[in-house]
This record gives structure tokens, C-alpha cells and sequence, in this order.
């Protein structure tokens, strides 16, 4: 005879010591137990990632992801900004002691939503399947209680859900959508796409050179601008891991035309943001929450956001400087001579990386704005050229595409501060 004895024992052992005031609130800034993770990660899976296909090559250049930024603060601002919705203010406050709703309260608490989960993550389903079942579904229907709380009339009521898409072949496919849904007003959108990927393939290692680079962007010149993405002109173009996972969210965010995007491991999580800043398409990242960091307050953010019911405070505005060097972004020739030479990669430009070489190109930039033609502005009197720093030498990325056509020579006088060519 089977016993329900130990099960019992077991949900009990992983619901006790619950707060006197257990709200939703509680429950929503909650984190993992870290006995509640998965406890081995197979080593057998894959570690890349899919190359882009045909369609995505020949997208058109207004389609095409023309800069990345990073922004550290995306998580905080986001909370933030739930913090102050009145629509979340009183969802958080529902207390679920009552026994008509404890049932639902189990199927959000994170100490509770993994009990028929496996404990190794094998593949990307199983990653899916972990991220689905303890963060984005119970996110959901904190999300779908709030609409409850909006007082949205009846017989409308709309209904948010994880599901999976279809595609046609031109368009590219995330793992899951992050859906909106109202049969009484035949609305069926997609608010954020998904994308999952194993913890061998989601590496953070695979993004630290971008963020020491931007990090490094803020501690030297105190601030943040986005850095040129290269788009690629064939299917092997991209060779860098990072540089076909941040082109293939680009896609899926351009192909379902949304504004907000997730990318799990569920060990490792990424929020990424579709903007279009100063005339290019551009993709915001943010830092990476462990599943020991990440609770359902951040992804009732996030929802909250794709589905327009909360605004995110603006990250910091661009410096002049910055505005006219993103101005140059679009002239490889120009941009090449205000970062003294350098080789360019598809995928995200490696050049950026050499802080010697940014500080002389923002230098040279705010001396020789951009006009309204989109050449530089020459001064009429000639003066003396901007003081130039002496290059540090820094190798970018051991991986090169090509370089861009000047001979060694050329290349050798331009890096040694001949400036004189500028348009």
C-alpha cells in the first residue's frame, strides 16, 4: 500500500516557518531556497548557438540591430517602477492565510513550485521547464490577479499566458511568448518573447568582455553610449557566441515587433529592451540575476512593463560627445579614423573596447561635429588638432572577421595620431 505520509511531510518541510504576514507581496520578494535548485547541470549538452538563417542575413537595413548598449541599472529601475503602481500596491497587500486561496498561494510560492521538477538540468527543455514552472508562470498570475484589481468589466477579461508560437520562415522563432488575450475584443498579442538557452550555452563568461568594456566605458569617461553592431552579410559571418545570441533576440524582438525580451538559463537571466536612439535600432541588456538573486517581483515587473501598465524611468542621457560620435556610426571610413585604425568584426564593433582609442575618437568628435549633411564641420581657420592619447596597444578579440581594407602602412600612420585626413 502507498503511502502519501512522506509527500505530505515533504510540502509541509518546504512551507513552514511562513511569515505572520504572508501577502502577496511576501511571496513575490521571495527567493529561491537553494535547496529548491536543480543540483547538477549535465556537462553533455551543447554549448553553442544556432547560426542566423537566410531571412535574418537579408533583413532590410531599417530591420537590421545597428548598436548594443548596456544598461546596469535595467533590474532596479524596473521594481522601481513597480514599486509605485497602485494596481501592484493593492495585489501585494492580499493576504493568503484564507483557505479558499491557499491552494493558489502554494501554486506561486517558490518554496513549493519545484516539487515535480527534475534536480538536473539535461537539456534546453529542461531549463525551459524549470523557468516556466517556478518564475514566468507564477509571475503570470500575480500579473492576471492584478487585471483583477484594475476592475476591468465583465464579460471582458483579458488573460495573460506563457505559450509557444508559430512562425512563418521569413520570421524567427523564440521558445516561448509572453501573450496577451481577450476573446470578447478578438485581441491576441505578443507583449515579450523568450528565448532559453542551457547553462552551457548561456555562459556569463561569454558576455564579460562587452561588460568590462562598458563598465570600463563607465568608470574612465562616466558614461554609457551604445557601441556599433556590425550586421552580418552571410550565414558564417558571426563566428562569436555572444554576437549570434544578441542577433538572434533581435530578430525574435523585430519579427513580433515587441519591446521587451528574456533570456534564461534559469541559473542565469537577462532582460534585453528593443529602442530605436537617435535614428538606430538599438538593444539594451542588463546585468545577469542568478536564480538565487532573480524573484517573481522582477518578472511581475517585467510583464507589467511589456504590457504598458507601468513606465521605466529613462536611463541617463547621451553627452554631446557621445551623440556626435554615434553620428559617425554609420561611415565605417569616418568611424575608423576617430578610433585610429583599429579592425572591425561583425557582430558588436571590438574596436570600443580600447579605452585610449574612445577617449581620442569622443576627443576628435566634439572638435569636428557632425552637421546636418552628415559630413564633419571643418573650422575655418585651421587650428591645432585635438591633443591625441598614445594607443595602449589593447587586442580587442583574438577572433577577427576582416579588416576593413587600409594596407598596413596606412594603418601604421593613422595609429601614430595623423589626424590631418578628417574630413
Amino acid at each position: 500500500m502507498v503511502s502519501l505520509r512522506g509527500f505530505a511531510q515533504f510540502i509541509k518541510k518546504q512551507t513552514n516557518n511562513r511569515p505572520n504576514n504572508y501577502t502577496v507581496g511576501d511571496i513575490a520578494s521571495c527567493h529561491f531556497p537553494e535547496d529548491c535548485l536543480p543540483k547538477m547541470v549535465s556537462s553533455v549538452v551543447a554549448s553553442t548557438t544556432r547560426s542566423p538563417t537566410v531571412a535574418e542575413v537579408n533583413y532590410a537595413a531599417s530591420q537590421q540591430l545597428h548598436a548594443v548598449c548596456y544598461d546596469p541599472t535595467f533590474w532596479d529601475r524596473l521594481v522601481t517602477a513597480l514599486d509605485q503602481d497602485e494596481t501592484w500596491i493593492a495585489a501585494a497587500k492580499q493576504d493568503l492565510r484564507d483557505p479558499q486561496v491557499r491552494a493558489w498561494a502554494h501554486s506561486i510560492d517558490p518554496r513549493t513550485t519545484h516539487c515535480a521538477l527534475g534536480s538536473t538540468l539535461y537539456s534546453e527543455e529542461d531549463a525551459a521547464d524549470h523557468s516556466v514552472a517556478r518564475f514566468l508562470h507564477p509571475a503570470t498570475k500575480i500579473i492576471q490577479a492584478m487585471a483583477h484589481c484594475k476592475g476591468v468589466e465583465e464579460p471582458s477579461q483579458p488573460t495573460m499566458l506563457i505559450t509557444s508560437v508559430s512562425a512563418t520562415k521569413s520570421q524567427s522563432t523564440p521558445d516561448r511568448v509572453f501573450r496577451l488575450f481577450d476573446l470578447i475584443k478578438a485581441i491576441n498579442e505578443i507583449k515579450a518573447i523568450i528565448e532559453f538557452k542551457t547553462p552551457n550555452s548561456l555562459d556569463e563568461e561569454d558576455f564579460a568582455v562587452l561588460f568590462r568594456c562598458f563598465q570600463r566605458m563607465q568608470a574612465e569617461l562616466h558614461q554609457i553610449f551604445p557601441i556599433p553592431y556590425v550586421w552580418m552579410d552571410d550565414q558564417r559571418s558571426l563566428t562569436q557566441k555572444l554576437d549570434k545570441i544578441l542577433c538572434q533576440l533581435w530578430c525574435e524582438m523585430q519579427s513580433f515587433d515587441v519591446s521587451y525580451g528574456l533570456l534564461s538559463s534559469f541559473l542565469s537571466n537577462l532582460i534585453v529592451r528593443r529602442e530605436n536612439v537617435r535614428g538606430y535600432n538599438c538593444l539594451y541588456f542588463s546585468d545577469f540575476l542568478g536564480a538565487q538573486q532573480l524573484t517573481l517581483k522582477h518578472i511581475v515587473a517585467l510583464e507589467a512593463a511589456a504590457l504598458e501598465w507601468i513606465v521605466i524611468p529613462p536611463p541617463p542621457q547621451l553627452s554631446q560627445e557621445a551623440k556626435n560620435l554615434m553620428a559617425s556610426y554609420s561611415d565605417e571610413d569616418r568611424l575608423r579614423r576617430l578610433l585610429l585604425g583599429g579592425e572591425w568584426t561583425y557582430g558588436w564593433d571590438a574596436r570600443f573596447s580600447n579605452m585610449i582609442r574612445l577617449r581620442n575618437a569622443l576627443r576628435v568628435a566634439a572638435a569636428n561635429p557632425i552637421n546636418n549633411a552628415g559630413t564633419m564641420n571643418t573650422p575655418t581657420h585651421p587650428s591645432k588638432p585635438p591633443a591625441v592619447e598614445e594607443d595602449d596597444d589593447e587586442t580587442p578579440r583574438a577572433i577577427r572577421a576582416r579588416p576593413v581594407g587600409w594596407s598596413p602602412d596606412q594603418r601604421e600612420e593613422e595609429e601614430s595620431g595623423r589626424l590631418s585626413s578628417l574630413d
